[in-house]
């Protein structure tokens, strides 16, 4: 966009994830700004992070109250954009930032869930608080668009796109009818990710479709506590390019999770032309998911995910072929260039 060559740019994230570097790189090379990253580091390093950026990460303690721009050995930005609130050092240097005339935009990824709180208490909490701080929000999709249309963002200063996967790491390599019965699960192995529900139902489920398999990647706490079944495997953590292997093989991901803001793994799988089979506590259920392509269940209810992934196990070659062009089409709303183009939106809206 022109014009934009002559500003400089600061993205704030914690936990920098190889996809916001895939992202950030495409919008430095599509808007020519002048860019510095702020991170502080993933719980789990990935492998060539600032070769998927093209550029030094500047790490920091989120916790650091004491950071300035002079101290990181930046100039001030002409415009910030913040990941959360969280991180106090963050905080700190978009308020210094804001002094000198730069204009903040939040990153933030909270879902609308209706309620008495969304409804009264959150809109009162954020215009006190946190709405007076941020010019404009970059949200990932249709749920925390509302939410943030709710708290006093004007239509026009949010834009959806913050997370997604890079295509040219998670595509398509074989036809989704024609792989393995397998379903996979990528995530924390926490109690908020509901894996031990999973893994009980699809040990009942395996007894009337021996045909299929679970796949299951991620750490976690809960890892010792995971049932043992020959057709069960369990992986580590595994970096982008392996991962996006196995989803190319597998036919749905599953995302049983009592809350998921987003859920980017949601965004690669369907890059991938998998089916979903999502709680509905998933935020990016209502941006990638369809009854075309996905089948939904209350995390509670053991019964319900059970339910949901037998009605899978029964779809015809022509069900799954549907899935997979469902997904696919779904999967271009999100990525690199959407949040490139996302965030110079942004950019134009808040500068004079």
């Amino acid at each position: 966009m022109a014009g934009l060559n002559q500003i400089s740019v600061s993205f704030m994230w914690p936990g920098f994830p190889d996809y916001a570097a895939r992202s950030i790189r495409h919008f430095i090379a599509q808007s020519q700004c002048n860019v510095s990253v702020i991170a502080t580091k993933p719980q789990i390093p990935i492998g060539g992070m600032e070769n998927s950026l093209g550029q030094a990460v500047v790490w920091v303690d989120g916790t650091d109250k004491t950071l300035t721009w002079e101290k990181l050995s930046l100039h001030k930005p002409h415009i910030v954009f913040q990941g959360g609130w969280s991180e106090p050092a963050f905080n700190i240097l978009s308020e210094h930032a804001r002094r000198s005339g730069a204009k903040i935009i939040l990153m933030n990824d909270q879902n609308w869930r209706g309620g008495f709180r969304q409804h009264v208490l959150d809109p009162v909490r954020y215009r006190l608080f946190h709405r007076k701080k941020f010019d404009a929000t970059l949200v990932p999709g249709k749920s925390a668009e509302r939410f943030a249309h709710a708290v006093g963002f004007s239509k026009n200063k949010i834009a959806k796109g913050v997370y997604g996967a890079d295509p040219q790491v998670f595509s398509v390599r074989t036809p989704l009818h024609l792989r393995s019965k397998k379903f996979i699960f990528v995530g924390q192995l926490i109690a908020r990710k509901n894996i031990l529900a999973l893994v009980e139902v699809f040990l009942k489920l395996v007894k009337l479709c021996p045909e299929w398999s679970l796949e299951i990647v991620g750490n976690g706490a809960l890892a010792d506590k995971l049932s043992a079944h020959p057709q069960i495997s369990i992986h580590g953590f595994m970096q982008p390019k392996k991962l996006a292997l196995l989803l190319q093989n597998s036919r749905c991901l599953v995302l049983p999770s009592h809350d998921e803001h987003w859920g980017v793994v949601a965004h690669e799988a369907v890059c991938c032309g998998c089916a979903l089979a999502l709680s509905r506590a998933i935020g990016s259920a209502a941006d990638l998911a369809n009854y075309e392509n996905s089948v939904s269940f209350r995390s509670t209810n053991s019964v319900d995910m059970f339910e949901a992934l037998h009605k899978i196990t029964k779809w015809t070659d022509d069900e799954w072929r549907r899935a997979e062009a469902t997904s696919l089409r779904f999967a271009e709303n999100f990525g690199p260039a959407v949040f490139s183009a996302a965030a110079q939106s942004l950019i134009l809206q808040c500068l004079p």
